[in-house]
């Protein structure tokens, strides 16, 4: 039987996977993506006078997935995202990333298939070094059900004020240095725009092949 990972930080998840880390500014030349007004003026209200640090289920609701989602709205014809979806490796282990972002499926928008192209992860109490231990396994097991390593899988950790990012690439994983905030929101749009669009593309050479 297949159980929950059990990994807590970034260098098990190296060992146990067989993967190298390393930091390097992948991410040093995104193109400027404004948010949206509306959006902008929802998370500086839910920063202001909600209590969404309350609980990780009120940090992926009240801010992570509202970034998403707006961001998704200009690639849902060819992604989908997947909240708190089980996947498995080599029914040994099990995980559910908080978000997963995948090719849409050409049986149908609500049918899970591959490939997947992106976990994002909370940060559990803030704890950085947990979350990417974690998103790594994670992103290392989408490799595999990818059955493709050239095929780059994304990574982000976050805890809705703080986010960080990687890439996956046969056994290299390469987390970028810079970390973005949520205060530097137009910042943090343009990013997570981008890693969309690097997903779009890849969704498309696949179908495309």
């Amino acid at each position: 039987m297949a159980g929950k990972l059990n990994i807590k930080t970034i260098s098990d998840a190296a060992v146990k996977f067989q993967f190298t880390v390393k930091n390097d500014d992948w991410l040093n030349n995104v193109p400027a993506k404004k948010i949206p007004d509306s959006l902008s003026k929802e998370i500086t209200l839910i920063k202001r006078k909600y209590p969404y640090k309350i609980s990780e289920a009120a940090i992926c609701e009240t801010i992570i997935f509202p970034l998403l989602k707006s961001v998704w709205f200009d690639y849902q014809d060819d992604l989908t995202i997947w909240s708190h979806k089980m996947i498995r490796y080599n029914n040994t282990f099990v995980a559910i990333p908080d978000y997963l972002i995948g090719k849409q499926s050409d049986l149908g928008e609500t049918i899970f298939g591959l490939p997947l192209l992106m976990a994002v992860i909370e940060a559990k109490k803030d704890n950085f070094e947990w979350g990417w231990g974690q998103c790594s396994s994670e992103m290392y097991i989408i490799q595999q059900n990818n059955k493709n390593p050239n095929l780059p899988v994304y990574g982000m950790v976050s805890n809705g004020d703080n986010w960080e990012f990687g890439i996956l690439e046969n056994n290299k994983l390469t987390v970028n240095p810079k970390g973005y905030t949520i205060d530097e929101i137009d910042q943090l749009y343009s990013v997570i725009h981008y890693i969309f669009k690097l997903c779009k593309q890849n969704a498309l050479k696949i179908k495309n092949n």
